[in-house]
């Protein structure tokens, strides 16, 4: 793909094969390009890279788009911040909610809580749900419990919220295009409604030396009726989803150390796991905590 990189500063900027710098009124043509590293030459400024394999906004660049033209902003660093506020009342109870930047509080007489995630371009809705102070970003949702002074976090791709139903997707991009959809009530409590894996590619690939990495996709985003089909009959009789789930936790990542090894990693933990297989099909898995 092609961009057209702009800077608002000078810098000075690598690519696989050449460095370039660049003042403020230059432009620089990327295609089939990866990784770009950017060394700004003011001080304000820090040096980092831009991944143009994930299209991704951050604090430091934006991709723009005009009549099919793809434009790559390097961002300015802030010299102020603009807090957003909301101040909610709960029958008395106050918990006032203040977002600027990639940092939203809620303050009420008991605590304060401070939490920090990547706000976007849109701005952030602030309102109140039954007994809960909310914040919807683009990605996230944050619920305060006035009633137990706890918060809750969902993240996703897409995150909608509609007549107390808070509607969270959450796009993988493994092999199969898995889509987790999840719903969840808010009523005094937040309750799960539904929850279900979507497989946009219905096709195997029938390549034994992935049955391992594939086994651990279907962990990741718990499609746990795909894994028994990578399992042993004689495995698949010993565990069932209970044990999948107590054995793996929630894993956010999962790397690679061979075709049967990984590191399996969660917000709580990192595990070394290994996979014994038995004519193209898990027969044993060793877990290790790391």
């Amino acid at each position: 793909m092609k961009y057209l990189l702009k800077t608002p500063y000078p810098c000075l900027i690598k690519t696989q094969n050449e460095t370039v710098e660049l003042d403020v009124n230059d432009t620089l043509q990327c295609e089939d390009e990866q990784i770009l590293y950017i060394y700004p030459t003011t001080p304000e400024q820090i040096p980092f890279c831009v991944n143009l394999a994930v299209k991704m906004d951050s604090p430091f660049y934006s991709f723009l788009n005009h009549n099919g033209q793809n434009i790559l902003y390097l961002e300015k660093v802030r010299k102020f911040d603009i807090f957003q506020k909301a101040d909610l009342n709960f029958s008395g109870k106050h918990c006032k909610i203040l977002v600027s930047g990639n940092e939203i509080s809620f303050e009420t007489e008991k605590q304060l809580v401070k939490c920090h995630c990547l706000c976007g371009k849109k701005a952030p809705e602030l309102f109140k749900a039954k007994n809960f102070a909310c914040v919807q970003l683009q990605q996230d949702f944050f619920a305060y419990n006035m009633q137990t002074e706890k918060l809750s976090h969902f993240s996703g791709d897409e995150v909608l919220f509609d007549k107390n139903i808070l509607t969270i997707t959450k796009k993988y991009h493994d092999s199969k295009c898995r889509e987790k959809v999840s719903q969840y009530e808010i009523s005094d409590e937040i309750k799960i409604k539904n929850e279900q894996v979507i497989s946009a590619n219905k096709q195997d690939f029938d390549d034994k030396n992935l049955i391992s990495f594939k086994f651990l996709e279907c962990v990741k985003a718990n499609d746990y009726p795909q894994i028994q089909s990578y399992l042993s009959p004689n495995l698949s009789e010993t565990i069932g989803e209970e044990q999948i789930r107590s054995f793996f936790g929630y894993i956010s990542d999962f790397l690679p150390l061979s075709a049967n090894e990984f590191l399996a990693i969660s917000s709580s933990s990192k595990k070394y796991v290994s996979f014994d297989l038995i004519n193209g099909k898990i027969n044993d898995i060793s877990i290790d905590e790391l």
